[in-house]
């Protein structure tokens, strides 16, 4: 007989792990916070949806205390190159301002199902408001696609496989369905 015991993983790893940041990465919260949580993020992923629209109520809610940095992580495969239209998309948004990436982000992810149609994602650039031509020329641009690369390549350098994934000052959170996401950030802000 084999016996196998299940591994357990601690809630937040003990160990930290380098998350390069930069200047194009789009913040939400307080910048200098001491609380920075870094998500990696597929669009088109039902339960990453999920988890960022909770980082961002989170944040909203406590907006002196807290940033977020979003990592595009769009599931990549042979049949799934649509899947980084609205990443790039987003990307562009990004470019306008970090303020306008969000609420990029929360106008494409209310439109549910139809993420990765152009007109969806061409109507939600407008409903905001973005500056158009700059954002139309930026979805065909080398720099956008490189930087979308650049996030899917930290992202697997990093050991993830899928989108969502959290890291919380840089140390991965290694939560289960079970878990509420939430409460979960009330207590590690508690210690800050």
């Amino acid at each position: 007989d084999i016996s196998v015991s299940k591994a357990e993983l601690p809630l937040i790893s003990t160990e930290a792990v380098e998350i390069p940041l930069d200047q194009t990465d789009p913040i939400y919260g307080n910048q200098g916070s001491a609380i920075t949580i870094v998500e990696f993020l597929d669009l088109n992923n039902k339960a990453s949806q999920v988890v960022h629209q909770t980082l961002v109520t989170f944040v909203s809610a406590n907006p002196d205390k807290v940033r977020l940095i979003v990592k595009d992580f769009p599931a990549s495969g042979f049949f799934r190159n649509d899947n980084y239209a609205p990443h790039l998309a987003a990307i562009c948004a990004s470019v306008e301002s970090s303020r306008k990436y969000y609420e990029y982000l929360n106008e494409l992810l209310a439109q549910k199902d139809s993420l990765k149609k152009e007109a969806t994602q061409t109507a939600s650039a407008e409903k905001i408001k973005l500056y158009l031509p700059a954002w139309r020329n930026c979805l065909t641009s080398t720099a956008t696609k490189t930087r979308l690369e650049a996030s899917i390549s930290l992202a697997k350098s990093l050991g993830l496989k899928s989108a969502p994934e959290i890291f919380i000052n840089n140390k991965k959170v290694n939560y289960l369905s079970d878990i509420n996401l939430g409460d979960l950030l009330k207590e590690i802000i508690k210690v800050y």
